[in-house]
């Protein structure tokens, strides 16, 4: 019952583990990474000397490899991180499909004290956080999110963008099969995830392109908002595989999961990247279907949008 319900009402879970003095981090699905950054925009860095985007940006490029700094700033935008594991957004994204965001102030290199008894108020105030100043930044961000998302007249999701990480997830999926020698270790081929993922771009960037020029007119009428709300905030759901059981697979989302290698990074195409590394040609084809079909219903509900999008003119 509760599943059923958070899938119907929920609109985005935000996640939090991390208040510290150190760099802005931000994960989650990439619908809500544009929104994220008009949120940081808008809040001052503890540190002053600009808003926590800039501060957020800045420290993004100089992590970037040398070749993409090498082709400059004007182009470069954060992203959003793959979620992965050990966290309470697991459940959340990858078994219901919820649009996700993951926001701290991670510390750099190793937090000894983490989920210690030595971790305690008192450690914060004298050492990690003096006066709270990280800690009040990060309320501002986070409650200054949830008020925009609950005022909102049309939710913020681009999806466009979501549609632009698949092909670059796609782009760069079949070079994963080639080993270090340079060989082939199984056959990849993407074409139709490619092509479903540029058709998808396509349509949300139409979509979002005319929900901006509408909202630019005036107020709509709540009924029509709502129904194009409730099918926004369902999309991310078409991107669940749930063709199997959950004790067989529960880790259900076709885009994003864990690293099952790593401790707590994401993995782009989960299941798709596992087939791959173990060399199976059933399994990359079983895979690569199950690509294929998430994308198809990803297309078919944006479609659904794009109607529903249609009726805003309508008297």
């Amino acid at each position: 019952a509760m599943q059923a319900e958070l899938r119907e009402k929920a609109v985005v879970y935000i996640n939090t583990d991390l208040s510290m003095r150190g760099r802005f981090d931000g994960g989650g699905t990439p619908s809500l990474r544009d929104f994220l950054i008009q949120v940081t925009r808008d809040v001052p860095h503890f540190d002053g000397g600009g808003s926590v985007y800039e501060r957020w940006r800045a420290e993004e490029w100089v992590r970037q490899p040398p070749d993409r700094r090498r082709r400059g700033q004007q182009e470069f935008e954060v992203e959003l991180g793959a979620l992965g594991s050990g966290a309470d957004f697991v459940a959340f994204q990858d078994f219901l499909g919820l649009p996700t965001l993951q926001m701290e102030f991670d510390f750099e290199g190793s937090y000894g004290p983490y989920h210690s008894n030595y971790d305690t108020r008192q450690y914060v105030e004298r050492h990690t956080d003096p006066g709270f100043r990280v800690s009040q930044t990060l309320a501002r961000v986070l409650g200054l999110a949830v008020l925009r998302l609950a005022s909102t007249e049309l939710l913020p999701f681009r999806y466009s963008h979501y549609a632009r990480k698949i092909q670059e997830f796609t782009d760069t999926a079949e070079s994963w099969a080639i080993d270090e020698s340079g060989r082939r270790r199984v056959a990849v081929d993407l074409a139709d995830a490619r092509r479903l993922a540029a058709q998808a771009m396509a349509k949300a960037a139409a979509i979002e392109a005319q929900l901006a020029r509408r909202s630019a007119t005036g107020p709509t009428k709540p009924d029509r908002t709502r129904r194009i709300n409730d099918a926004l905030v369902r999309l991310e759901q078409q991107l669940l595989d749930e063709s199997e059981s959950p004790a067989i697979r529960w880790y259900r989302h076709v885009i994003y999961g864990w690293n099952i290698y790593s401790l707590y990074e994401g993995q782009p195409l989960p299941g798709l990247a596992e087939a791959i590394r173990v060399g199976d040609p059933a399994a990359v084809a079983r895979e690569t279907s199950r690509l294929d079909q998430a994308l198809a219903r990803f297309l078919t509900a944006l479609e659904e949008i794009a109607r529903l999008a249609d009726t805003l003119d309508l008297p």
